[in-house]
Order: structure tokens, then sequence, then C-alpha cells
């Protein structure tokens, strides 16, 4: 089960829906792309507790955080 996703520098403006059934998922980077907008249904990564997105083209987050409890600031 993957826990780790690292897409560090990908030049990735869009993520795959399927990105939600990654349910072990404990640590996402996607520092350094060129995402406009954040993955959707990223509330569905319930043991996320890292997430990086700093260096994207992010204007807002989506109040979908809010469903991440794991998720450490």
């Amino acid at each position: 089960m993957l826990k780790k996703l690292d897409l560090w520098k990908n030049k990735i403006n869009y993520l795959p829906q399927s990105m939600e059934n990654l349910d072990f998922l404990v640590s996402l980077t996607l520092a350094e792309n060129d995402l406009s907008k954040t993955p959707e249904n990223l509330e569905r990564l319930k043991k996320l507790e890292t997430l990086h997105l700093y260096k994207n083209n992010l204007e807002t987050l989506p109040d979908d955080f809010y469903y991440l409890k794991n998720l450490k600031f």
C-alpha cells in the first residue's frame, strides 16, 4: 500500500480523480508544479498528515481541507 507520494517539480497541471483511491496515503508532495486547483475529492484521503503544495498556481484552497483531520499544520 502506498503511504508516501512525491511528485515534486514535475510540471503537473492536473491530477486524476483516481487520487481519491489512495486510502493509505500519509504524505503527498505536489510542490513546484503547475497546479491551478487542488485535486478533487482530496478530503477522501483521511490518513493524510502532510501535504506540500507550495510554488503552484493556486489562488485558493477548498473548504474540503476541513475534513482532513489528520493534516498537520
